[in-house]
């Protein structure tokens, strides 16, 4: 039997098709997330320095694949993430030939500054709420074996392979807590990943609370995984990850008092009590010794780094070391200042240069580029405040603050020209911050 349809019908159908294969590629791009580590480490060692851009390769055909059928979004933040691409590589090319800065080098650290920008609005665009419960739900079941693999290697000497680097027999750069403790990474390449995903899991378990319907974890899983959560973050040994998670936990509170006119503001302060009076009782019961190794080790790094607001005011910008520095309008070369850059020019993997994010991005891009690099980052984590204070007052689901605490550090700040773990996971939970913004104003929940 033929069925007639409208050029209206073919589109819509081809819309569904459209997004259902996106949604397929980004699942995958966020399995790798997880998993390209444990690939580099583990089980393809060998192939360690490909692997490092195997999500890139499924980046690339999302945007060749969306180019093609004439379906990638179109706004303005997205039009000035294709000025930077055009523009910074032009500047590539430019110290190429003026510094001699090696191609390799140049295009590696093009793809630090703008590969990922664009999958941030495209996730944002195609990725439903069934693509974000997907996403969610993987991220929480994983969290066992993650867990598990955090807790093997924390129990285990520096040297053991279950704690190697990424690449064949590394066991150098091993990170410690205290007393000679592995800080463990689990899947990921490096500790920044374990750490990241700590607070990935925080957004994952708030978002799946305050859903009205259509949960994707039941009651047994939500347990679960806020065991696996209170776990990960206490074997962590990381300032950072206790930081992240209590910015996190800083602005669920202030989403609260926003929606003190309404019951669901009060609801959220008392689960919110709730939480954190269980999460402190079973620290102190359960976790005592990683307790005592992270208050001993905050206390060493107070004295050395004089605080944790000292620590993150030197992570930007170094002025000190900027006003030495020869600032030029070509920059020095991209890529230069970061681990993978010094490895392609050297053979070691260390920063040179300049170690702050913003340092490095004056020093490599310029002073031009870089500060309007820069004002792009700052502007759009401004943005996506008041993206997720909207989405906030629309729906009454605190997640749009919590995903915000995560992301905007990381985007205004964060070593994302520098750090490959950093660098993915901004860009890509920028892209889900934006996605439940988005899915949730338009479903009111």
């Amino acid at each position: 039997m033929n069925a007639d349809y409208s050029l209206s019908d073919i589109k819509a159908r081809n819309h569904v098709v459209v997004k259902a294969h996106v949604n397929t590629v980004l699942f995958i791009i966020f399995l790798l997330l997880i998993f390209e580590g444990a690939l580099r480490k583990w089980i393809f060692p060998e192939l360690s320095k490909p692997l490092f851009f195997s999500k890139d390769v499924f980046i690339i055909y999302l945007y060749g694949y969306l180019f093609l059928k004439k379906k990638l979004p179109s706004n303005a933040w997205m039009s000035l993430a294709w000025f930077f691409a055009f523009a910074l590589y032009v500047l590539v090319g430019l110290q190429i030939l003026f510094y001699e800065v090696p191609f390799a080098v140049g295009l590696y650290g093009w793809r630090n500054y703008v590969l990922y920008i664009p999958l941030a609005f495209l996730i944002e665009d195609y990725m439903d709420m069934v693509g974000l419960r997907k996403i969610g739900k993987m991220f929480c079941y994983l969290s066992i074996p993650i867990c598990i693999l955090a807790f093997l290697q924390y129990n285990s000497s520096s040297s053991d392979y279950i704690n190697k680097n990424v690449g064949t027999e590394n066991f150098s750069e091993i990170f410690t807590v205290g007393n000679g403790i592995v800080r463990p990474s689990s899947t990921f390449a490096f500790t920044a990943g374990f750490v990241m995903y700590i607070g990935t899991l925080l957004i994952f378990l708030v978002y799946n609370f305050f859903l009205k319907q259509d949960k994707f974890l039941n009651k047994a899983w939500f347990v679960i995984t806020i065991c696996t959560f209170v776990t990960c973050l206490a074997l962590s040994g990381s300032r950072g990850a206790y930081l992240s998670c209590g910015l996190q936990i800083g602005f669920l509170i202030l989403g609260s008092v926003f929606l003190m006119r309404n019951k669901q503001g009060f609801k959220i302060i008392f689960y919110t009590l709730i939480a954190l009076v269980a999460f402190i009782i079973s620290f102190n019961l359960i976790f005592e010794e990683q307790r005592d190794l992270i208050l001993a080790r905050q206390a060493n790094a107070s004295i050395s780094e004089g605080g944790v607001l000292n620590r993150v005011s030197e992570s930007i910008v170094n002025i000190d070391a900027l006003m030495e520095s020869n600032l030029s309008t070509l920059g020095a070369g991209l890529g230069l200042a970061s681990g993978g850059g010094a490895y392609l020019v050297s053979g070691v993997s260390q920063f040179s240069l300049v170690e702050t994010e913003w340092g490095r991005i004056l020093m490599e891009a310029g002073v031009l580029l870089g500060l309007g690099y820069i004002f792009y980052r700052v502007s759009l984590s401004l943005t996506l405040f008041l993206n997720s204070v909207r989405a906030l007052f629309a729906s009454s689901n605190p997640t749009p603050m919590v995903s915000f605490a995560f992301v905007a550090v990381n985007l205004a700040i964060g070593q994302t020209t520098g750090n490959g773990i950093t660098y993915s996971f901004t860009w890509l939970f920028l892209g889900v911050a934006l996605a439940i913004n988005k899915n949730l104003m338009s479903r009111n929940e």
